[in-house]
């Protein structure tokens, strides 16, 4: 067989590969015989089998792709137990979840109701200051009042700030790790 029907015989045979593998395989053969200074029209050796070479590429192609079929396959497999652990895994964080809702509404509401308290303590100890007349006793009510009322804007402050070292410790990890 010369080189030219060589090289259109086994372009033909390869068919089923795409163009790029094909062009490399005749990319190949075609710079195999320019090392063996063969032309166009001469006489190929008889070990260049086209039909034992395009086999041979077949089954090379059909190995590959077993491969790839099979790791796909083992990917599968691995990615069942993670799914599985997250389903399971998924009514301990709904629990967790609903605690941690729970009592922060139980805050929330705490902080509302101890701010509604102290604003009526307020207007009863100023209405009782202003309009009850002057005594010691309600000087130091509206005093202890007054400091009732720094003390929980300060812990309500610090809860707060809290809170956000948490939130900005938080988002600073995330954003190391990926």
């Amino acid at each position: 067989m010369i080189r030219k029907s060589f090289l259109q015989t086994l372009d033909k045979k390869l068919k089923k590969f795409d163009n790029r593998e094909r062009e490399e395989a005749i990319l190949f053969y075609s710079e195999l015989f320019d090392e063996m200074n063969l032309a166009d029209e001469d006489q190929i050796p008889n070990q260049y089998d086209v039909n034992k070479i395009a086999r041979d590429l077949n089954l090379s192609m059909k190995i590959d792709n077993w491969e790839d079929e099979n790791s796909s396959i083992k990917k599968i497999f691995k990615g069942i137990p993670i799914i599985t652990l997250s389903i399971l895994s998924l009514p301990t964080i709904l629990v967790g979840l609903i605690v941690f809702l729970a009592l922060l509404f139980t805050a929330i509401f705490l902080i509302a109701a101890t701010y509604f308290t102290v604003i009526l303590f307020v207007i009863g100890t100023v209405k009782n200051f202003f309009l009850g007349g002057f005594s010691i006793a309600s000087l130091c009510l509206l005093l202890g009042v007054i400091l009732l009322v720094i003390s929980a804007t300060g812990i309500l402050i610090e809860i707060i700030n809290l809170i956000g070292k948490l939130i900005i410790k938080r988002i600073k990890g995330k954003s190391i790790n990926s």
